[in-house]
């Protein structure tokens, strides 16, 4: 019975994730830019929580939470049905997303607050599970600016999906989101989709950040722990391939960052014992060896 939840679990994940792109093409193709370019109000940052909840509610009758938490701001909002068939977004509460997440972007852009990252969750009641967005606000410069590719702006918002057994109707927390932190995100995005459009048969995997302290440096390694499936025999996954995804993946995100606060990329096995470690220099010198790693 568990296996069978686990791969539907799964199967509806990959679903979701196909999706993706159309998801957050809808949620900000065609409006952001000619939005965006209208920012003339200035929002002090002890007025941010304020504007936002007010901004909703008088120009879009829509209830939300705000908080702040550091330099990260989180909006959550309840949504009925949010997700209909498919995996695709109900259109009413799509429509409503995106009148919170250009409210959001205005403010995080037009505030004097120093806003790092801001994420917006939706709560849906009725299927019982939440999805939020997480977006870093420098990507959003850089794209009004046009110093990057719409679809790589695309690629660059994290989305993660919150299952049933882990959904809290009452609970709207945030903790402060830090740049390592963010890119393992990304970089298990991008995964799961290089995955699924290249039909790579892997285990259940996540990947998070250690910190470590070398001679008053601080340096991550980003770990990547596996979740092999029980009574599965590991000779039946694609080891190679996805580990030369997940090395390939890691590199080309910290590349596009400009982020070389890591030393180092950890496999672990579901137990935790290690399988490979690979220093920065390593995957460096892969990509100069490679030269055109295809990364969309």
């Amino acid at each position: 019975m568990n296996m069978a939840k686990n791969r539907k679990e799964k199967t509806n994940k990959n679903i979701f994730m196909r999706k993706k792109k159309e998801v957050i093409s809808l949620l900000i193709y065609g409006f952001l830019v000619t939005a965006l370019i209208s920012c003339a109000p200035s929002y002090p940052k002890g007025k941010v929580l304020e504007s936002i909840i007010k901004t909703c509610k008088e120009k879009y009758d829509l209830e939300v939470e705000a908080k702040i938490e550091g330099e990260t701001l989180g909006v959550c909002i309840v949504l009925d049905n949010l997700i209909g068939e498919n995996f695709l977004f109900d259109k009413q509460a799509r429509g409503k997303m995106d009148r919170v997440f250009l409210t959001v972007t205005r403010v995080s852009l037009s505030t004097d607050a120093p806003l790092r990252f801001f994420r917006i969750t939706c709560k849906d009641p009725v299927s019982q599970m939440e999805i939020s967005f997480t977006r870093y606000v420098a990507d959003i410069k850089k794209y009004i600016s046009g110093y990057m590719a719409q679809e790589d702006y695309f690629n660059r918002l994290v989305l993660e999906l919150i299952p049933q057994n882990f959904w809290d109707k009452d609970s709207f927390s945030l903790s402060e989101i830090d740049l390592p932190s963010f890119l393992a995100a990304q970089i298990v995005q991008r995964l799961n989709n290089q995955i699924n459009q290249k039909n790579i048969s892997v285990p259940g995997f996540y990947i998070d950040v250690v910190d470590k302290e070398e001679e008053d440096n601080e340096l991550i390694t980003f770990r990547c722990r596996l979740e092999v499936e029980e009574n599965m025999d590991s000779s039946e996954y694609m080891w190679d391939d996805f580990l030369e995804l997940l090395m390939e993946t890691v590199d080309n995100v910290c590349y596009k960052y400009d982020f070389s606060d890591y030393e180092a990329l950890q496999l672990l096995e579901a137990d935790g014992e290690e399988i490979i470690i690979i220093k920065k220099a390593s995957l460096e010198n892969m990509q100069k060896q490679k030269k055109k790693w295809v990364f969309k």
